[in-house]
């Protein structure tokens, strides 16, 4: 095992974590117990777990979860980080960019202005848009 860092640039709106993920109490096991009950009186394992999950009304898996068309960025490896990002572009660093390197991304900036219009509307509607939360980010997901 060693660290894995994976650098990205991401145009695009950060948003914090917690207006799309949140906490649910789920079973830990196939039972039929009361959910006042925290302990199963048989086997004394515990009854419930908590677990991260998207809050309604974002849909997809817990890493791509969607905001209209747009996906959202959750570059977090432990789910302790504060923000996540919606792309309008996103770059990954080149293969091997541990030992350095580039890669261009082309632009076509008459589109990327329509989306982020786009996305401008969007993130609006469900209250996540701050002009001071677009830009171009630099990020890095980190895994060990």
């Amino acid at each position: 095992m060693g660290l894995s860092v994976c650098p990205h640039a991401i145009i695009g709106l950060r948003i914090p974590r917690s207006a799309i993920y949140g906490r649910e109490r789920a079973k830990a096991f196939n039972h039929d117990m009361p959910s006042d009950w925290t302990v199963d009186p048989k086997s004394g394992r515990q009854l419930w777990v908590e677990r991260d999950c998207v809050k309604a009304p974002f849909t997809g898996d817990t890493y791509n979860t969607l905001l209209g068309s747009f996906e959202i960025i959750d570059l977090t490896y432990e789910r302790a980080e504060t923000y996540c990002y919606v792309a309008v572009v996103i770059a990954e660093g080149p293969d091997g960019c541990e030992r350095g390197g580039a890669k261009r991304v082309p632009l076509d900036f008459k589109t990327m202005a329509t989306q982020i219009q786009q996305l401008r509307s969007i993130a609006t509607e469900f209250g996540l848009w701050s002009d001071s939360e677009f830009g171009l980010w630099a990020a890095s997901r980190v895994g060990y």
